[in-house]
């Protein structure tokens, strides 16, 4: 179930399209796959494992985190700038 993350600032339409785009990352096109793999680089860095689990898996942050070693807010931070930069690039046109 998707629920509107407070601290990204869109609305509940955007997220929830850039949050499904994300989960059904197995039956995207490769154009879109690439572009979600892309950007958790760009955004992440060597980390960018991390984010693509939590942005593909639909995991909780807290559990997320934890199973990484890594802090919460940092992975938070990373989804955020994720959320607005798929915005910005692909929504915005």
């Amino acid at each position: 179930m998707f629920k509107k993350k407070k601290s990204i600032h869109l609305s509940y339409a955007r997220q929830g399209l850039i949050y499904f785009t994300c989960l059904t990352y197995h039956i995207q096109p490769e154009k879109v796959k690439t572009a979600i793999e892309n950007l958790c680089v760009e955004i992440a860095g060597e980390e960018y494992k991390i984010l693509f689990t939590l942005l593909t898996k639909g995991k909780i942050i807290d559990i997320a985190a934890e199973e990484a070693y890594i802090n919460g807010k940092l992975l938070s931070k990373w989804r955020a700038e994720f959320y607005h930069e798929w915005d910005r690039r692909y929504l915005r046109k």
